[in-house]
């Protein structure tokens, strides 16, 4: 089982939680707003195991 890293990254003054596993190439995986990076979490892995770096970031919403 691969295992999946979670990140926090500052980026233009926010903090963005994302979760990632594997090597390039890169596979970037979106949610709509207010979703989480969680529900990727089974497909993050598939990615890393097939050979493929797959990150999933939280997608902040607007209120």
């Amino acid at each position: 089982m691969t295992d999946i890293t979670h990140r926090n990254l500052d980026v233009n003054g926010i903090r963005m939680h994302l979760i990632e596993a594997g090597e390039a190439p890169l596979v970037l995986l979106l949610r709509g707003f207010l979703e989480t990076a969680y529900p990727y979490r089974h497909q993050v892995a598939a990615l890393a195991e097939a050979g493929f770096h797959a990150v999933a970031p939280d997608q902040r919403g607007h209120s």
